[in-house]
């Protein structure tokens, strides 16, 4: 990043401004009160003002620009040079999580950085906003996964980036809708809200084959305004599901879906139903509460969704009898091994014969028994490689314990990610079905001691959630 920006407060004079500016040797400076950025104001824009013969001493607040464009500091460099092109700026201002300025990205700075062979699918990731841009954006992701894996970067980081590019396309998606609602009467949204993504992608572990699972987090508001807001809300979310659906992502065959009321509620009616799912838990609460729990922000400033975890978390903590029960959901969920463990276990007839699916005799399993671990123990953590770092450093993992469950992570990603590549390169929808015949000893050896690590963790933790009977 740039070195930091200059800055000056809402209050302080033009005259000011354009001095700092002379001084740093900067074409343009933040106006901010405190760390929170509120405008930006360029040399041009003091060149004009002068023309107009504007006071020394007007403040920068009647002459900055805002809203401003900005990048966040966990964007990747592709995504800041697609945005600062898309929007024909040379720099941008780069905010963390929080809104605070952290620093500023110059587009020629960005450029020098990318090497020259990543500048042609810098184009296609980061396209227009349209329709059509954005499902380039979404073709060119295969092409991605290929280019990383063989450059040896970590499966579990390629699913990282993968999450990241399908929450920037719910950002870009709901921007665009944003825009069409305002120009088509609808006015600008009436409360702060917040898009939430649940499933793979809310783990931060999104493969090449992600259906929708969204939904939608409002502040609060009075009761007697509800119909004219979930109106409004009910308008965006149907908006933003279709254009999902439109752009390859299926719709989520249990309606785990923004457009659903039930995945669309302010936060005091969140922490109601959580509550009601926490008393009552039946097994439709509990798959319910099962997709809940791996949510994560996709829009907004995160502080709504922030407060949501928070209590969750608590909440979930002591409730003993719902963590038993949700242990009792997924006792089928097991690994695929069998013969007291000594061989991989396919399917035995139809058309996935001598397969076995990662996803839920793999994956899910870990899954599961991880987020059942981070309940009992209040950890806040959404995804299984966050959930892992914290058991850890809770101490309800050893070390070597952590290493095992993060490397059978990582082969199984990995194996998930290359077969879904192959698909897809022969014109064929993306699964998580692995012949086991595609697969040299070596992989068949590494995969049978994933699943064993698994397997083993998965026995332990329903020996901790079990005892918890008498707690």
């Amino acid at each position: 990043m740039d070195p930091p920006w200059p800055r000056l407060g809402p209050g302080d004079p033009v005259a000011s401004a354009a001095r700092l500016l002379r001084e740093r040797g900067r074409p343009a400076l933040l106006v901010c009160a405190g760390e929170r950025l509120l405008g930006v104001l360029t040399e041009g824009d003091i060149s004009r003002r002068a023309a107009f013969r504007v006071a020394a001493d007007t403040p920068l607040s009647q002459l900055m620009s805002s809203p401003v464009a900005s990048l966040r500091s966990d964007d990747y460099l592709f995504q800041a040079i697609a945005r600062l092109r898309r929007q024909q700026l040379q720099r941008m201002p780069v905010l963390d999580a929080a809104g605070s300025v952290v620093g500023g990205l110059d587009l020629a700075v960005a450029l020098a950085a990318a090497q020259p062979a990543e500048l042609a699918l810098i184009e296609r990731l980061g396209d227009d906003d349209s329709l059509s841009g954005l499902a380039r954006m979404r073709a060119a992701q295969p092409e991605l996964v290929v280019r990383l894996l063989a450059e040896g970067v970590p499966a579990g980081d390629i699913q990282s980036l993968l999450s990241h590019l399908h929450i920037d396309l719910h950002r870009r998606v709901v921007e665009r809708q944003l825009a069409a609602m305002a120009a088509q009467g609808w006015g600008a949204p009436p409360l702060d809200f917040e898009v939430l993504v649940m499933g793979a992608v809310g783990r931060d572990e999104c493969a090449l084959a992600p259906d929708q699972d969204n939904g939608l987090l409002l502040a609060d508001y009075p009761d007697a305004r509800h119909a004219a807001i979930d109106a409004w809300f009910a308008e965006l979310a149907t908006r933003l599901c279709d254009d999902l659906h439109a752009l390859g992502v299926p719709r989520c065959r249990g309606h785990v879906m923004a457009s659903n009321p039930l995945w669309r509620k302010s936060l005091s009616q969140w922490r109601a139903q959580l509550d009601g799912w926490l008393r009552r838990p039946s097994p439709v609460h509990l798959r319910l509460a099962d997709i809940f729990f791996d949510f994560a922000p996709a829009c907004g400033d995160g502080a709504l969704s922030a407060a949501l975890r928070s209590s969750a978390s608590a909440r979930a903590r002591g409730a003993h009898r719902f963590v038993q029960e949700m242990l009792v959901l997924q006792d089928g969920l097991g690994v695929a091994l069998g013969g007291f463990r000594r061989h991989l276990a396919s399917e035995r007839s139809g058309v996935h014969r001598g397969q076995i699916n990662l996803k839920y005799h793999g994956l899910l399993p870990l899954v599961a028994a991880l987020r059942l671990l981070a309940l009992r123990n209040g950890v806040e953590a959404s995804g299984s490689r966050g959930r892992l770092a914290a058991l850890r450093d809770a101490g309800q993992l050893e070390a070597g314990e952590y290493e095992a469950l993060s490397a059978a992570r990582e082969c199984l990603t990995g194996l998930q990610l290359r077969r879904q590549v192959t698909e897809l390169h022969a014109g064929r929808a993306a699964d998580n079905w692995l012949p086991l015949g595609q697969l040299s000893r070596g992989e068949r050896d590494r995969l049978r001691a994933a699943l064993r690590d698994i397997d083993d963790f998965q026995r332990r933790v329903r020996g901790l959630i079990s005892g918890d009977v008498f707690a």
